[in-house]
């Protein structure tokens, strides 16, 4: 499954150590599967600012990743639902 990941800070693993901590969800890295949905909140989230924005593009197989990491709670969604919501709004 292609995911993709928006941000301002070029990198070459993710470290989960440097992710915000957000109170319904904890420290996460966030990815969405739709291209379009990461470059509109890149662009939404850092709006206000000259650096460069990156969409990352990745290839992940969610079952073997979730079965290499047991200690991370992934969460998924099927589209914009009443779900989706409450956590964007306040994450």
């Amino acid at each position: 499954m292609k995911l993709y990941h928006g941000t301002n800070v070029w990198f070459d693993k993710v470290d989960l150590s440097k992710c915000t901590h957000y109170p319904d969800s904890g420290r996460g890295f966030f990815l969405t599967s739709d291209l379009n949905t990461a470059i509109e909140i890149v662009k939404c989230r850092w709006k206000n600012t000259n650096e460069s924005l990156i969409v990352f593009e990745y290839e992940v197989d969610l079952d073997h990743f979730s079965k290499e990491n047991p200690q991370l709670k992934i969460m998924q969604y099927s589209g914009i639902n009443e779900e989706w919501i409450h956590f964007a709004m306040f994450n």
